[in-house]
């Protein structure tokens, strides 16, 4: 997603690059089966992760053509780029999120955790930044670049990301980060709590445990009690699903009129 400035005026855009499932057809071209051309693009994305995005490969995904575009119309310096994935990678593709447990669908790191870049050169200087944020601070980080104030309507978990990129603020932005989808999950620090079910916990420590391999829950109850009820807090402030989604029950022949 990219947010920029033309003649004064704020100018969001937002695209979603093709995944491995999704070749283009000069893509697809290149491979002759199915598990050859699914291991071969997953190398290939994660090859892109290590250098600067936008010089090669620019047949598969558009964002170089993007990005060129910016910086040959003059725009690059002073426009806010987001570069995430919606989750980790699925299984039985060719994804690779080693060391991290599990992906796509569930809430342990290989799930929830991905890479995060932001580009904006007129605010923001190249480096790493290691405190957690989400996906959720898109919004009132475009809306603080573009100068609007948040919506007051309701409390927003979304962050401005801005001060803490540019080291204006050294706090971390989120005191805890919450999951809901069928199980949930809240992240306080280095502290990680998985409930499954009802009553069903798993505590990890992911400072010494990034791939939550060991339940602690029973060695710190006191920590399993504080995020438990922080996330029951959480969730008693949530509307209800704006959709079902995949796991909703279809409704009966009768009822479906």
């Amino acid at each position: 997603m990219a947010c920029g400035k033309h003649a004064g005026v704020p100018l969001p855009s937002g695209f979603i690059c093709n995944g491995p499932r999704q070749l283009q057809h000069e893509s697809a071209a290149r491979w002759t089966t199915r598990g050859q051309r699914a291991w071969q693009l997953a190398t290939q994305v994660r090859a892109w992760l290590k250098k600067p995005l936008g010089n090669d490969d620019k047949h598969v995904c558009d964002i170089g053509r993007t990005l060129e575009a910016l910086r040959t119309s003059g725009q690059e310096k002073n426009t806010l780029v987001f570069f995430f994935s919606d989750n980790g990678g699925p299984s039985g593709n060719g994804s690779q999120n080693s060391p991290l447990r599990d992906g796509k669908g569930s809430l342990h790191e290989g799930g929830v955790r991905v890479p995060f870049v932001v580009s904006w050169p007129a605010q923001i200087k190249p480096g790493r930044y290691d405190r957690p944020v989400i996906s959720l601070d898109v919004m009132a980080t475009s809306l603080a670049a573009a100068g609007v104030k948040m919506p007051d309507d309701r409390k927003y978990d979304s962050v401005n990301l801005i001060p803490y990129l540019n080291g204006e603020n050294s706090a971390a932005p989120h005191e805890t980060l919450f999951w809901h989808s069928g199980n949930r999950a809240v992240r306080s620090g280095d502290w990680k709590l998985v409930k499954s079910g009802a009553d069903s916990f798993a505590l990890y420590d992911l400072t010494s445990d990034i791939r939550e391999q060991t339940n602690i829950a029973a060695q710190h109850p006191e920590v399993v009690e504080r995020l438990s009820s922080a996330l029951t807090v959480w969730e008693k402030e949530m509307v209800p699903p704006a959709f079902p989604g995949a796991s909703a029950k279809k409704p009966k022949a009768n009822q479906a009129k």
